[in-house]
């Protein structure tokens, strides 16, 4: 199983250590136009997510738009200040 979280702010440490059954985890960020379908999402998988499962989790964000993995959790943050959560809360 994979744990796909699109909480802002949460890592993937803190995840697991919530939910200790969850190791392999996908932290991804839409942005607004994904509620038509039209938007972008940053992801990314931690060492305990498959290609099975990365593909998994590919699939269902790509229903939003695009899907841009990302090779490094910390860039989360900016894809979160500069397409997701900002933009929204303006």
């Amino acid at each position: 199983t994979v744990l796909v979280s699109i909480l802002a702010g949460k890592t993937i440490a803190d995840l697991t250590r919530r939910i200790p059954t969850s190791r392999a985890v996908v932290r991804a960020m839409p942005n607004l136009p994904a509620s038509i379908g039209a938007g972008a999402t940053g992801a990314y998988a931690n060492a305990a997510v498959s290609e099975a499962g990365r593909a998994g989790a590919h699939a269902l964000l790509a229903a939003n738009g695009i899907v841009e993995w990302l090779p490094s959790e910390d860039l989360i943050d900016a894809v979160t200040a500069v397409s997701g959560s900002g933009p929204a809360y303006v």
